[in-house]
């Protein structure tokens, strides 16, 4: 009888510091591309050391994009995939007409800036990794019905609310 509230308490904490988690996620990935793609520009040498300008220009338009687009979130993953597409879409435009890259040069620079890895498995890895310490949080006696629901909240972490039928 006493654990339960003491077991709701901390599954509670746990669920904010993983919607904690998530927000932090996404606004770190949209960081990292930003980064990426100056790093990608003065390497190509292609935007004759105007990189900070060319980038600044693509967050103008992504700041645009999302904007317009901001009623089609319903949740963090639905949040990411739209950063997503507007990062995709607006350094593709600043690339194509404005730095005077190629189609497929675009492409496959956008592809680096999104985290085209070279060592496979590492997000499994890291799921893996992040399963076994949400378990260890977990105590009390229905430890297994906790494993089920966190498995399900993988999915839905996966997917977001957005894409449910």
């Amino acid at each position: 009888g006493e654990t339960k509230p003491r077991q709701s308490s901390l599954w509670t904490a746990v669920e904010r510091a993983e919607e904690a988690l998530k927000a932090q996620a996404v606004a770190a990935s949209r960081k990292v591309f930003w980064r990426n793609l100056k790093s990608l520009l003065a390497g190509e040498g292609q935007a004759m050391a105007m990189e900070s300008m060319f980038v600044q220009r693509a967050e103008d338009v992504y700041e645009m994009l999302m904007e317009r687009n901001r009623d089609m979130v319903t949740d963090h993953r639905s949040l990411y995939h739209l950063q997503s597409a507007c990062l995709v879409l607006s350094a593709h435009r600043v690339m194509t007409l404005q730095v005077g890259m190629s189609e497929e040069r675009s492409i496959r620079a956008i592809q680096k800036c999104m985290g085209e890895s070279s060592s496979p498995g590492l997000l499994e890895r890291g799921v893996r990794l992040i399963m076994r310490f949400s378990a260890r949080l977990v105590v009390g006696r229905d430890t297994y019905g906790a494993l089920v629901k966190a498995s399900r909240d993988i999915v839905k972490l996966d997917w977001g609310d957005s894409f449910e039928a």
